[in-house]
């Protein structure tokens, strides 16, 4: 199924009702040339489910729209490239992607950090430990030497 043959088949206010959006949402659908509006994809699936399409014709529908999207995309783009920029949907996509891995990378590179710094309280807890031990084992040796010169001083 196409996108034009399922509009046919619903009609302008149909067609809104089912996407459960207003009329001027439906008049844009319809026009024609660089002032048509494709449909967001929860229309396309409502519209689908309405219509009892299978699997395969949804996946037609959805192609279509997007073949439907960038065809009115390049006419505005070969009309006035100024116009397109800010209100192109696949930037604004691109845009999100990005700023999601920017997100991911910072929330990875944030973890790392985490990590890096219990291994390094780790092992400074465990030098410490190792210098406290040092320490009392030294201790203990000038004792015993303590202990040994008064024991040969007794002989």
């Amino acid at each position: 199924m196409t996108l034009k043959k399922i509009l046919r088949i619903l009609g302008k206010k149909r067609s809104a009702e089912i996407a459960g959006t207003g009329k001027s949402s439906s008049w844009h659908w319809f026009q024609t040339g660089e002032r048509q509006k494709v449909p967001e994809t929860q229309a396309l699936i409502a519209w689908a489910d309405h219509l009892e399409l299978n699997d395969a014709e949804l996946g037609e529908l959805v192609r279509d729209a997007h073949r439907t999207r960038i065809s009115v995309m390049e006419l505005l783009a070969s009309e006035d490239r100024g116009r397109v920029g800010p209100r192109s949907a696949l930037r604004r996509d691109l845009a999100r992607e990005i700023i999601e891995e920017e997100m991911g990378r910072r929330e990875d590179t944030l973890h790392e950090m985490m990590v890096a710094s219990e291994r390094k309280e780790r092992y400074l807890s465990r030098e410490r430990a190792e210098r406290e031990r040092i320490t009392r084992l030294s201790q203990y040796s000038e004792k015993l030497k303590k202990l040994r010169r008064g024991n040969a001083g007794d002989n």
